[in-house]
């Protein structure tokens, strides 16, 4: 059972007994929007960037925090501080509020929740040998939600119920192209004919904040980079595949539907990169 704080409503309550009411709608309906976030030493790695794409997705499906940006920042920090977590997992939730049937009725007042626990991380064999993936039957949509980080995560879900199942690590999720648009928890990047290639978000992919600094690196390296709709064939063609999230951060797959990728071995853009992301948090 948790025993640190959770941040609710502007309120630090014991985790294990924090509550909202049942009418919230992020429980109700899925109707609200989330930020993963990584904390290393007590700094919060791009905060400000998960901040501004939370808030711009509020106000992309008609709802705004409570909280100023401001606000919410403050109480990120004093609550992993609270809870003596210095590196930490933290999960910040807003609901449109509380309300039932689909369409939102009058003015809600937002729910807001934060958590801060000590990271937990991956296995150590992500990095060192890699991840194996699988195909999922889960489709998404090119130009959909998928650029928001709702609660709406069924499909994310049912990915990894069906990775797990098949006895892999994560599922690269198609969209109704047949082209990959991201995994079920991470961005996907691959290494096509030498260049680095990712989709776009209008793949129906989440733009993610670990993906964007895995991009400047790229650039700041004189890499070729390509945010391209990405083929399955030129997947499975790829000799390089690696996911990124504030979590993982950068970790290589080898495997992909049970054939390896490229060598089958961790491979040098994921390691030049991944040392390169470790430079840009230690640094920030």
């Amino acid at each position: 059972m948790p025993d640190g704080l959770a941040y609710v409503n502007g309120d630090l309550v014991p985790e294990a007994g924090a509550a909202l009411p049942v009418t919230d709608r992020g429980t109700m309906y899925g109707d609200a929007v989330f930020e993963t976030m990584r904390a290393y030493g007590g700094r919060v790695f791009r905060m400000d960037a998960h901040l501004a794409r939370l808030f711009a997705s509020c106000e992309a499906l008609g709802f705004r925090p409570r909280e100023p940006r401001a606000v919410l920042a403050e109480a990120i920090l004093n609550l992993i501080e609270r809870n003596a977590c210095p590196d930490a997992y933290v999960r910040l939730q807003v609901s449109r509020g509380c309300g039932t049937g689909p369409l939102p009725k009058g003015e809600m007042a937002p729910n807001a929740v934060i958590l801060a626990r000590p990271v937990r991380g991956y296995p150590a064999r992500y990095y060192r040998t890699g991840m194996a993936l699988v195909t999922s039957s889960v489709r998404v949509l090119a130009g959909g939600l998928g650029a928001h980080k709702t609660a709406s995560y069924l499909a994310c879900v049912t990915a990894r119920r069906e990775a797990a199942a098949g006895g892999a690590d994560e599922a690269v999720l198609l969209n109704e192209h047949g082209r990959a648009a991201e995994c079920a928890a991470a961005n996907l990047f691959a290494v096509a004919g030498g260049v680095l290639v990712t989709p776009p978000a209008s793949e129906g992919g989440l733009p993610g904040v670990t993906r964007a600094a895995v991009l400047e690196l790229a650039r700041r390296a004189r890499r070729a980079i390509e945010e391209r709709p990405l083929p399955r064939a030129e997947l499975d063609a790829a000799s390089e595949i690696f996911l990124t999230n504030s979590i993982l951060e950068l970790a290589p797959a080898c495997a992909l539907d049970e054939r390896p990728v490229g060598s089958g071995r961790p491979g040098e853009v994921w390691r030049a990169l991944a040392a390169a992301y470790r430079e840009e948090v230690r640094h920030a």
